[in-house]
């Protein structure tokens, strides 16, 4: 009898141990592929955020220029609405607009914000297919406001970072870009 116990007792450890291996190995498998999809997923978001934060640069640039530029900022904003930009709209109106619209100015004011434009002091392979640029400024609309004559603007600039993606099968690199687009209203504002 006593024998007989023992060999149940060692008929049932194989399994067990069995059983403890498959799901180790379960396991195993299951924490491998989570870390490699949140290795891949850590990866666009940052490639997102680059290109996200150098549209924001650009759109930076922009703004710094529409201040430090007022009044050839306004000239530009005007000569896209149609308007004179010499002349002064009576107080409470909506300054009508004239058929010589033109976006040529404003894109001409904004176009050095561009990444190309601008002599960076980042290099190498590493930052390589950067690019930042104003994609699109257009006035919108024009109106008085007190003493003032205001222009709103819409900018929107592109961010484009290049991402590297590794096929998990055949294990070759692909390369793609990644894009982001921000967009920014201003008030162009000339007083009286």
């Amino acid at each position: 009898m006593l024998q007989k116990v023992r060999r149940m007792r060692r008929g049932f450890a194989i399994p067990l141990v069995v059983i403890f291996c498959g799901l180790m190995t379960f396991m195993v498998y299951y924490m491998t592929r989570t870390r490699l999809e949140a290795k891949r997923q850590n990866v666009t978001q940052f490639n997102a955020l680059q290109a996200h934060y150098l549209a924001q640069g650009a759109i930076q640039h922009a703004l710094l220029k529409f201040r430090v530029l007022p009044t050839e900022a306004y000239a530009a904003t005007a000569l896209a609405r149609g308007l004179c930009p010499f002349h002064v709209a009576p107080p409470g109106s909506t300054p009508a607009t004239g058929a010589g619209k033109t976006p040529d100015a404003l894109t001409t004011f904004v176009e050095d914000c561009n990444f190309d434009a601008v002599p960076l002091q980042i290099t190498g392979p590493e930052f390589a297919g950067w690019h930042c640029e104003i994609g699109s400024s257009e006035a919108i609309t024009s109106f008085t406001s007190g003493t003032e004559t205001v222009n709103v603007v819409e900018i929107e600039a592109v961010g484009i970072v290049p991402q590297f993606v590794k096929n998990p099968i055949t294990g070759e690199w692909k390369s793609n870009q990644y894009t982001d687009k921000v967009g920014k209203t201003v008030q162009v504002r000339r007083s009286r």
